[in-house]
């Protein structure tokens, strides 16, 4: 498969994967709020907010994700000997 394709591919799973993120963040902050009005409690995980948590969470993990594609791109370089074209482009760039 080309790696448009994958990109592509790559993309539409992402996006629905932060779809589903999206749709289950919506529901536990739903019964998080329910917790809190009900009872005049915060729901907590180890002493932390949930919520802020939760949301700490889902940024550290697309940090993650960020970095190993950055990772990959610049290893697919070095495997297969294409050194001159990763140095003419950190050589733009600097």
């Amino acid at each position: 498969m080309g790696s448009s394709k994958m990109r592509l591919s790559e993309s539409r799973r992402r996006t629905y994967l932060y779809n589903q993120l999206s749709i289950l963040e919506k529901q536990i902050t739903e019964q998080w709020n329910k917790i809190k009005i009900s009872f005049g409690d915060t729901v907590t995980y180890n002493g932390r907010n949930y919520l802020d948590k939760m949301q700490f969470d889902k940024l550290e993990m697309l940090h993650y994700l960020q970095e190993e594609r950055r990772l990959n791109y610049l290893h697919s370089f070095t495997s297969i000997g294409k050194h001159n074209k990763l140095d003419s482009t950190f050589n733009h760039v600097l």
